[in-house]
């Protein structure tokens, strides 16, 4: 996750129960350096998610994210979880752009 916020008030939400919600519902996590970080120690990822809070929330760095993670581990299967209220035509462009620049 970059942030656990999120425009949403879902009653079922169990975001406001994860460690350390109140800093990270006011700051942002980098967590695209995080995977540069664990690519350098060696993990392997054959798949990642990236959640929140609402990532499009934060769409530059949640690009940032989904670009790192595909340059790193090009072969990984990447989800999105959004409430969708962020995907616009521009966003829905970047991601677009995004996975086929990546993979080609």
């Amino acid at each position: 996750f970059i942030s656990m916020r999120c425009p949403k008030s879902c009653y079922f939400c169990f975001n406001p129960n994860q460690e350390n919600f109140a800093y990270y519902n006011k700051n942002l996590r980098p967590a695209a350096e995080e995977l540069r970080r664990d690519h350098a120690e060696g993990k392997a990822y054959t798949q990642l998610a990236l959640s929140g809070g609402e990532p499009l929330m934060h769409n530059a760095e949640a690009y940032e994210f989904l670009r790192t993670a595909k340059e790193l581990y090009p072969d990984v299967y990447l989800r999105l979880y959004t409430c969708g209220d962020f995907l616009d035509e521009a966003c829905l462009a970047e991601l677009k752009a995004l996975m086929k620049s990546v993979s080609a």
